[in-house]
């Protein structure tokens, strides 16, 4: 490391892994629908624990159950490639992306979530 002078010692992105009880084939016949399923549950999360969506980024679907991994990016300003309207005006969530991470969790495991079951959920 040793690079950046960010505050707060270091937050860097942490990575959810949500397994889901979803089935891998049907989400993954083909890229639009595996795209919009991400952005589905990407958007029930982000909505539930109320963090600007750029700060959630999906970055892989994997096989068992459906695995989705959704990186939580730290606060501060969003990266130059996040379009302008995932950006979020003036409301600035300062949770680190540890703090974040576990919000997504909790969400994930609370009965009565919109999202498909929860099977495993874990953080990298």
């Amino acid at each position: 490391g040793g690079e950046g002078g960010s505050e707060g010692g270091g937050d860097e992105a942490i990575v959810v892994g949500l397994s889901l009880d979803e089935d891998f084939d049907w989400v993954t016949l083909d890229k639009s629908r595996e795209v919009s399923w991400c952005e589905w549950v990407r958007g029930i999360i982000g909505t539930a624990i109320q963090a600007p969506l750029w700060r959630l980024q999906v970055v892989g679907v994997q096989r068992g159950s459906t695995r989705i991994l959704l990186r939580c990016l730290p606060a501060g300003l969003p990266p130059p490639e996040v379009p302008s309207a995932e950006r979020g005006g003036g409301n600035q969530d300062l949770r680190s992306a540890g703090a974040l991470a576990e919000a997504v969790i909790a969400f994930a495991v609370s009965p009565g979530s919109k999202l498909p079951r929860l099977v495993h959920a874990t953080m990298h």
